[in-house]
């Protein structure tokens, strides 16, 4: 496998780069005009953090409801976006693209540069290019990529991929470079970055740590001793990302529901599904967007059938063993399967997530699996020269041969998988003919048919996936929802009761039945399911607010004060929590805090001039009649037509003295409202003071 012949090292590298741009583009060519999918309606279209890009606060906090929640900087990627092409997907695809193909032209620099570092140069230097374009080629049009770059929400593992190598890239440079300084500091903000776009890049320091330890410095002491200053800068990183986990909502909604999974059961899962994932990358069949589907309940997975199958625990528990041999004895080797299993970790080790497989989480492991198989290449080169005598053109043809077809092939499944992203739909009928017995799957497809209005088909998707899983308390709490969208409500409560018969911690099931009861005006039983809710780690303003508008429309505002309450600091955001929350405070005669919270409420609903009308209100009870004309004024700016401001600012004026303008204001309300008792009175009583004109009477209805 020899070098082409450049002009210059520089020319080679370029062509490198145009070469992996050129493979990029035709893998991904049709994925411009695709939508979106799945969770993109949620984390996009219905995500209004992201609807004005000057407004840094909003975009970098985020949207509670959204799966980007405390990952500002995905949240911000997607708000220039959106300003450039609203809800048009194509800009959303195009960064998709680009963003994968920075990473891989930074996967193509860190190969290059780590086989040109002296403990490999001696066996690959002058290969150094050609062994890196061939990995970075195969990793880069590989199909397990399609989630993570054809579905637009999983930017989030592509752009923390990218960050995660440029740590790595710039940490490398660190090391060769004459001024090491810059090139810390920009793997720190790297790192800084990377926190702000997904939490699996908690483990790029200690994937530079172990390039440093087995391919720099030789050991681990003095990699941390020599290059202590590199590793401090990423402190700063790993603060800012206990700062989002503690404050974002995605840890919660990521993690496993009820008792699907403990830390120990989900670990048992994942030599299986490790073992999947290797199976995938060499025979790229049988994929599945978001496959991730959880197991249908805590008895979903047989464990003693799990035990007895040691296909997956021998395969994978080997490749651990290996993997921690060549690191122990520092071999090279190490190095690209420590990477496999450390990028792996965060995802597939302990933490119980919701999915205990998912393909977008070999963006990154992928690549050690690449770099294997184009050493396996030149090894067999070597083998074939040897053995056949031949010349080493003759034995490097048949290797780029062979990447050639392979490169070909790959690009060509990525390119045909991209077309099962044309819809949500799609996807799932996808997923189901893959694996019929999947009732999670099942489950998805029913959501989605109820989604398109195919409301016979989606019942039979619901009641076919209980068949196969009766035991299913997730389903149950998803067949439950459904129901209650479609106004069945006592067929809904009842598939929500027996969710929590089969798993009383099922926090969406209590939150959803908490919601269903307010609206029914169940009060009592629907505070004791919200408190349980939240008790669980269920955050969600909205059952607060219903449970608080029962309470508050029950004739009991005290109550209704402590949920609005919580309701409006969850999502600070949300003028309409703050507006049931001051009428809850003005009800239990509490005016100055009333006041107060329609003052907060105002700028948070534009366009709206009740909040300040009711400010105008409450500043009033209090005495301050300066303060509520002011307030009336500014809703009449806001609102002019609102028959409320010019009836509370008219009666305010009236007695106050100020006859004309109150009349005025007065007979404008009428004019607006013509069935105001209390507006006819007020003119009645004014109308020795100047003349009344006639109020106009109410225009027939179109």
């Amino acid at each position: 496998m020899n070098p082409l012949s450049f002009p210059s090292p520089r020319a080679a590298r370029f062509a490198a780069a145009v070469g992996l741009a050129l493979a990029v583009l035709l893998a991904w060519s049709n994925s411009f005009s695709l939508g979106f999918v799945l969770d993109d309606v949620q984390n996009i279209l219905d995500n209004p953090s992201i609807r004005d890009l000057t407004d840094l606060q909003a975009v970098l906090s985020g949207y509670w409801k959204s799966g980007i929640a405390g990952r500002p900087v995905t949240n911000l990627s997607f708000a220039v976006n959106w300003a450039i092409s609203k809800d048009q997907a194509w800009s959303y695809h195009a960064a998709n693209v680009l963003i994968h193909l920075l990473a891989a032209l930074t996967l193509f620099a860190i190969l290059r540069r780590s086989f040109l570092l002296p403990r490999l140069a001696g066996r690959f230097g002058a290969h150094a290019l050609p062994l890196a374009f061939a990995s970075t080629l195969l990793w880069a049009v590989h199909p397990l990529h399609t989630e993570a770059v054809t579905y637009v929400t999983q930017r989030l593992a592509s752009m923390m991929g990218l960050f995660f190598l440029l740590t790595l890239y710039a940490a490398l440079r660190s090391f060769t470079d004459k001024t090491p300084g810059r090139w810390r500091v920009l793997s720190a903000l790297a790192f800084f970055l990377g926190a702000g776009a997904k939490e699996t890049i908690v483990a790029a320091p200690a994937a530079v740590l172990l390039f440093d330890a087995l391919l720099v410095r030789g050991g681990w002491r003095e990699a941390l001793s020599r290059d202590r200053r590199l590793f401090l800068g990423y402190l700063p990183g790993l603060a800012f990302l206990g700062v989002l986990l503690a404050r974002g909502h995605t840890v919660g909604t990521a993690l496993s529901a009820g008792k699907a999974f403990t830390p120990l059961t989900y670990a048992l899962t994942q030599p299986g599904a490790v073992a999947h994932y290797l199976g995938l990358a060499f025979f790229p069949r049988g994929l599945m967007a978001s496959a991730a589907p959880a197991p249908p309940g805590p008895h979903a997975w047989d464990f003693a059938w799990m035990f007895l199958e040691l296909g997956p625990w021998v395969l994978v528990g080997g490749l651990l063993i290996l993997a921690g041999v060549w690191i122990v004895r520092r071999q090279p080797l190490g190095v690209v399967a420590g990477w496999f299993f450390l990028t792996l970790a965060p995802t597939s080790s302990f933490l119980p997530l919701f999915c205990p497989v998912a393909e977008r989480r070999m963006y990154l492991p992928l690549a050690a699996l690449a770099v294997l198989a184009v050493l396996a290449g030149r090894v067999f080169a070597l083998a074939l020269r040897a053995k056949a005598k031949t010349k080493t053109r003759r034995a490097g043809g048949v290797v780029i041969l062979a990447l050639v077809l392979a490169a070909v092939a790959l690009g060509t499944v990525t390119h045909l998988r991209n077309r099962d992203f044309a819809s949500s739909l799609a996807l799932w009928e996808d997923a189901l003919n893959q694996e019929p017995d999947n009732a999670w799957i099942r489950l998805s497809l029913a959501v989605e048919l109820l989604k398109d209005g195919q409301t016979a088909q989606a019942l039979a998707r619901f009641r076919e996936a209980l068949a196969q899983a009766p035991r299913y308390a997730e389903g149950h709490r998803v067949y439950g929802a459904a129901l209650l969208e479609l106004d069945r409500e006592r067929e809904g409560i009842a598939q929500l009761e027996e969710a929590l018969r089969l798993d009383p911690d099922l926090r969406h099931a209590r939150a959803d039945l908490g919601l269903a009861l307010a609206r029914k005006g169940e009060c009592r039983r629907a505070e004791v399911q919200v408190q349980a809710a939240l008790a669980l780690g269920h955050e969600d303003p909205e059952i607060l607010k219903a449970l608080g508008r029962c309470l508050a429309e029950g004739g009991d505002p005290r109550a209704a004060i402590g949920p609005l309450t919580l309701a409006a600091q969850m999502d600070p955001t949300d003028g309409n929590s703050l507006f049931m929350l001051g009428s809850a405070l003005a009800q239990a005669g509490m005016w100055r805090e009333a006041a107060e919270t329609f003052r907060l409420a105002g700028p948070l609903l534009p366009g709206d001039g009740r909040p300040k009308v009711n400010e105008g209100v409450a500043l009033a009870r209090t005495g301050d009649r300066d303060g509520a004309v002011l307030a009336l004024r500014e809703a009449l700016r806001v609102e002019p037509d609102l028959a409320a401001a010019h009836r509370d600012l008219g009666l305010l004026l009236a007695r106050e003295g100020g006859a004309d303008e109150a009349a005025r204001h007065l007979e404008e309300a009428l004019r607006l409202d013509p069935g105001d008792e209390k507006v006819l009175q007020a003119l009645e009583r004014l109308r020795p003071l100047g003349p009344v004109r006639q109020a106009s009477p109410p225009r027939p209805p179109d």
